[in-house]
């Protein structure tokens, strides 16, 4: 509420209760919206697509711009609340290829983060494996593949801080049941794919096996390249015969 009424002034009740803000169907609800379904993705949403990076990356830490004060006011605010509940707060910069700007501020945090002595990691300038040219759905979002790879990073974060690996527990175990689940819905999504750069993306998944032929001269596209050359893993198999035509297949492991 707090926070409504700080964002919203005047709009503060739209965004409490969004009705009007957000949902455009509530005066057309019907009782099937009302069933509970199940949500194999858990809220989150995958955009499938292969964008074109933006004209400016920053990835020299030395790059760098003043912090908005606003911004530094709210996390100090949230410093504050993490100090009064013992709460190991992390600081972390996920990679994006716009707003040249935002990411030079970014860069600014360093010097925050130590004064503050809090941890700070700012993946735009380390080497996370998250390639500008065929990771992003769009210049702000990353497909799939490239959440694949920023999830292991922060899996490796969380390892580092102490994080517990509870993957032999009894939730773990059910949560490994409804990732097959997940699994059968990802080979249902290939099947609808039509566009080579997408398909070839979502591949990349250590739970598919794939077999893929594909004519030398149109590996003369840089993202065709990339993302062919990122499934050569030794696990998949792919063939370049010279006069071959682009055809691809994959299976669950």
């Amino acid at each position: 509420m707090e926070m409504a009424r700080e964002a919203g002034g005047e709009k503060a009740y739209e965004l409490l209760l969004p009705f009007s803000l957000y949902h455009s169907r509530w005066n057309v609800l019907e009782r099937e919206d009302f069933r509970p379904h199940a949500n194999r993705l858990y809220g989150a949403e995958l955009r499938y697509g292969v964008s074109i990076p933006g004209d400016e990356i920053i990835t020299d830490a030395g790059d760098k711009k003043a912090i908005d004060e606003e911004k530094l006011f709210y996390l100090d605010r949230v410093k504050q609340i993490r100090q009064s509940n013992e709460i190991q707060l992390v600081l972390i910069n996920i990679p994006y290829s716009y707003l040249p700007e935002w990411q030079r501020e970014a860069n600014s945090f360093y010097e925050y983060a130590e004064e503050n002595r809090l941890c700070y990691v700012n993946d735009m300038n380390e080497n996370v494996g998250i390639d500008f040219d065929i990771d992003f759905y769009d210049q702000g979002h990353l497909n799939p593949a490239g959440m694949r790879k920023m999830t292991d990073e922060l899996g490796k974060l969380l390892n580092e801080l102490g994080a517990k690996d509870r993957r032999n527990e009894a939730q773990a175990r059910e949560w490994m049941e409804e990732y097959k689940e997940y699994i059968r819905y990802r080979i249902e999504m290939l099947q609808s794919v039509t566009d080579a750069n997408i398909y070839l993306m979502s591949l990349y998944d250590p739970d598919l096996v794939s077999v893929i032929q594909v004519r030398r001269s149109v590996l003369k596209d840089a993202q065709i390249r990339k993302l062919t050359e990122q499934l050569d893993n030794g696990e998949n198999r792919i063939w370049k015969p010279r006069f071959a035509a682009l055809a691809l297949c994959g299976r669950r492991r």
